[in-house]
């Protein structure tokens, strides 16, 4: 989820600042300064419908907003989640080492590792930064006609449109090829999901017997995961039957990209799907301040003392503790109940048994 989670916000900073006057200019310039953008307020929607019979059905929709640093991975979002009309939502707060997570079901906020949230390091990111923006602008550069770029009011939009074959192609030759089989990005994400693992078994103390063939067997089962979870991508992206691809793209009188629009139309399993992408950037490269929600020490458990069991069911959630008390209560009347049952069926003196009666 995490990496998923970066890889659109890199896409979406793809389209940052630029000073260029002519509209044209203005557009690749900003392809070009990508990696300038190191911290944003960002407002984002994805959403996934599917054509069921006619009928519209949204299987998916997520919606965030809140303010982002690239540099320190500090952040202060919220999520609305919904999926097959089941809602959820969450909140990510991290400044400096201090992390808390408002998880759904949970009903206190959980205060986790801060390098948890460490997905890549600036480094990283800018190297991925760099690589959306030198693949994009070769896609908008081979458009032609199909780019449109205009300048309306203080603001200039960019808009294209372009068909099946196109879209497959720069899906393949870029997501798959480029992304999703990069060699170097596997071996940075298994490491990190690894050294990740390692750590947590180390300080839960679970690895004191752990020898070098266990870490080894353990990277592996890393190596495992992530492969098996980019093949089920590329498999998803293989199978797709695109239709088309449009977006459209707004830069501000400030000299950065203010919006994007995206809106992809495919077949999966003979049924046509759409889905949306919007985003919005907001206060790019300028101090965020990062605020915490306002929560009592009684509101927040720690992730260590819920891994290692010291937290009750009703400290996570006291509806929860409550249907585990009366599950526990019931247990008990039926056990109680078997008590007053005989034990046996008493023989009558020839030794035969005693005949029901009807």
């Amino acid at each position: 989820m995490k990496k998923t989670f970066a890889l659109l916000l890199a896409t979406l900073l793809v389209f940052a600042g630029c000073k260029a006057t002519d509209p044209k200019d203005a557009f690749f310039s900003a392809l070009e300064r990508n990696s300038e953008v190191k911290n944003a307020h960002e407002v984002a929607a994805i959403s996934l419908v599917m054509d069921n019979e006619g009928s519209p059905y949204t299987f998916m929709d997520i919606q965030l907003e809140g303010d982002v640093s690239l540099e320190t991975y500090d952040m202060a979002v919220k999520y609305n989640f919904s999926l097959m009309d089941i809602g959820m939502k969450m909140e990510l707060y991290k400044k400096g080492e201090d992390a808390l997570v408002k998880m759904p079901i949970v009903a206190k906020y959980v205060q986790m590792p801060s390098e948890l949230f460490n997905i890549y390091n600036p480094e990283e990111m800018k190297s991925l930064q760099d690589l959306v923006s030198q693949e994009s602008k070769s896609l908008y550069e081979q458009m032609g006609e199909s780019l449109q770029i205009n300048k309306k009011g203080s603001d200039i939009v960019a808009s294209f449109e372009l068909d099946g074959a196109a879209t497959k192609s720069f899906l393949t030759d870029v997501l798959v090829d480029k992304i999703l089989k990069n060699p170097e990005l596997r071996e940075k994400s298994i490491e990190q999901s690894f050294q990740s693992q390692k750590k947590t078994w180390e300080e839960y103390g679970f690895a004191e017997d752990f020898t070098e063939e266990d870490w080894a067997s353990m990277r592996e089962e890393a190596a495992t995961a992530y492969d098996e979870q980019m093949d089920s991508y590329c498999e998803m992206i293989e199978k797709m039957e695109i239709t088309s691809l449009k977006g459209q793209s707004t830069i501000g009188k400030d000299g950065y990209f203010s919006s994007s629009e995206f809106e992809l139309k495919f077949s999966m399993y003979d049924t046509p799907m759409t889905m949306k992408y919007s985003a919005a950037l907001s206060n790019i490269n300028k101090v965020q301040e990062i605020s915490f929600p306002e929560v009592s020490p009684s509101g927040i458990v720690k992730l260590d003392d819920i891994s290692r069991g010291k937290v009750s069911v009703d400290d996570l959630n006291p509806f929860f503790g409550m249907i585990q008390r009366m599950q526990e209560e019931s247990w008990k009347d039926w056990e109680d109940s078997q008590d007053d049952l005989p034990t046996s069926v008493p023989l009558p003196e020839t030794g035969t048994p005693a005949r029901p009666s009807l």
